[in-house]
């Protein structure tokens, strides 16, 4: 519900849609028909369609979130870098508790596709990597680029590195 249509109480409600749905498609085609603009807008809101599914007797369920990064939208270029940011970060840390030391994370580009054996170490600096394969015991310099490289146990990859594989 638009804050422009609730009542007090329901402005109360600490809960907010993060937009995001998954819907039977021939149900939803069914509910569209049946919208209508009347609110203060004079617009027709998708949330709409969940009344109009529960009013029918169909179940909906929502999925509460534990982290509120998760419903982040992107609306400017401010927003998206910060997406990108708690995004990085989270694979930040799923890459340090397999095992992998990275320097400086905030300054570390991750990938969470990456495999690699346990007891690696990024040196600081943007360090991208895509669909690298590795063994353990790896160290890679700060501001290398892999792409596509499978990496011996024990290699050192010297700092500004690029490698692609083919």
């Amino acid at each position: 519900m638009e804050a422009k249509d609730a009542n007090d109480e329901q402005r109360g409600i600490r809960e907010v849609n993060a937009g995001t749905y998954v819907f039977d498609l021939a149900e939803l085609r069914l509910a569209l028909g049946r919208l209508r603009p009347d609110n203060a807008q004079g617009e027709y809101y998708l949330t709409d369609v969940i009344g109009g599914l529960v009013g029918g007797g169909l179940e909906v369920a929502g999925l509460p979130l534990t982290d509120v990064a998760e419903m982040a939208g992107v609306n400017s270029r401010a927003d998206l870098a910060e997406v990108h940011r708690l995004l990085n970060a989270r694979v930040i840390r799923h890459l340090q508790e397999a095992g992998i030391t990275v320097l400086d994370p905030r300054d570390h580009v991750g990938r969470r596709e990456l495999q690699r054996g346990p007891r690696h170490g990024v040196g600081a600096g943007r360090t991208p990597a895509m669909r690298l394969l590795s063994g353990e015991r790896c160290r890679i310099g700060a501001g290398s680029v892999l792409d596509g490289v499978t990496l011996e146990a024990g290699t050192s990859v010297p700092p500004l590195t690029f490698r692609r594989a083919g």
